[in-house]
């Protein structure tokens, strides 16, 4: 759930945020970020989107979990630490701990790779058939997420760029590298469209949905605060349309047929005794 200041208060000092926790506010798990999430929008989170939420802090705007207490859902976390003195604990590495354990694996932190999960939000999005706005989907790429192609679809106006990410992420982007802007922009000018729709799927696997937000990228030039584009670029979801809520996706996790999640073990030799 992306928030809005409305949804809490900045603490100015620490009385203030004595406060607002005595008022059963809740500071953002992010340890820089003063923003308290009110009592009701806490509610908000966990009853819409599972209690994952977006801070709408300009110092944060990272996503976290509210019900991090739930049984774990993805890859193992039971990862160990050790400190410079050579003591070992549960929990969160500091800058001069070693870990060892279960790691996520194949690039995402819930334990599926890249390709598997892109493959999820293209299919959703090649499924619908359709965007509510923007028409009928007038071509598809073929080969899935794994398969190279400057863009994913089109519509009649315009191209369609889909990026996948999972509730469990920090960031909710979507984001481009330098040479992909380039083939996408041209792509799109060449087939005569109006530009690139960046298509962000977000993934629940708690509820097995996902949202949609998408963005209008003009090839002629677009503005986003005070900096201007021409074609695709980055975005975050706060930033981007939802378009779309809660639509099912075939989830992985929900299949006994599936390996997911995949893990990363460490060498042997890293293991303390």
């Amino acid at each position: 759930m992306i928030l809005t200041h409305e949804d809490g208060q900045i603490a100015r000092s620490p009385q203030e945020a004595d406060s607002l926790e005595e008022n059963g506010f809740k500071k953002c798990y992010n340890d820089k970020c003063n923003f308290f999430l009110s009592p009701e929008a806490q509610d908000k989170a966990i009853s819409k989107d599972s209690g994952y939420y977006t801070c709408p802090n300009r110092n944060c705007y990272k996503s976290y979990d509210l019900m991090e207490d739930m049984p774990w859902h993805g890859a193992p976390r039971n990862t160990q630490y050790e400190d410079e003195e050579g003591n070992f604990e549960y929990g969160k590495p500091l800058n001069h701990q070693r870990a060892y354990g279960y790691e996520p694996g194949g690039g995402t932190r819930i334990g599926l790779n890249m390709e598997e999960q892109g493959e999820l939000g293209e299919k959703l999005i090649r499924d619908l058939g359709a965007l509510p706005g923007y028409g009928p989907l007038t071509w598809w790429h073929e080969g899935g997420s794994g398969s190279p192609s400057p863009l994913d679809g089109m519509t009649k106006d315009w191209g369609i760029e889909v990026k996948t990410i999972g509730y469990d992420a920090r960031n909710h982007r979507f984001i481009v590298d330098k040479g992909e802007r380039v083939s996408k922009n041209g792509a799109a000018n060449q087939a005569g469209l109006k530009g690139i729709l960046g298509v962000l799927v977000l993934l629940n696997y708690r509820t097995s949905e996902a949202n949609v937000y998408v963005k209008e990228m003009p090839l002629e030039g677009w503005r986003s605060g005070t900096n201007t584009y021409q074609g695709v670029a980055n975005f975050r979801s706060n930033t981007g349309y939802h378009l779309l809520e809660k639509v099912p996706f075939q989830n992985p996790f929900m299949d006994p047929h599936s390996d997911a999640p995949h893990v990363v073990e460490p060498e042997q030799d890293d293991i303390p005794f």
